[in-house]
């Protein structure tokens, strides 16, 4: 087994699988459940109790809150590959460049 093994393609592909789904799968998804939950809870909506329903909505909106956060971490290791690639490949050129020209290193 290699030391090493780096495909850019493999690693670029995952990243915009995670960007595409953050961006236009959970992170929409999550908005439309949010504004479901809320009109439900309102008075009128389907599940309305004076004290409950308040209590339930500050419960979701913490739940919201980390899911949100979720989401962010997903574009952070999404954005984590892209430098990832950015990187090895610039490092892959300086040290071919060093290895073919040993004196001006």
């Amino acid at each position: 087994m290699p030391d090493i093994d780096i495909n850019y393609d493999n690693i670029t592909q995952a990243a915009a699988l995670l960007n595409n789904a953050a961006n236009n799968t959970i992170s929409p998804e999550l908005t439309t459940l949010y504004n479901k939950v809320d009109a439900l809870l309102q008075d009128g909506g389907g599940l309305y109790m004076m004290q409950t329903s308040p209590a339930i909505w500050a419960q979701y909106e913490t739940f919201n809150t980390s899911a949100v956060q979720c989401v962010q971490a997903i574009n952070s290791f999404a954005s984590m590959f892209n430098s990832l690639v950015s990187n090895l490949q610039s490092m892959d050129g300086k040290l071919a460049y060093n290895v073919a020209n040993p004196s001006s290193s």
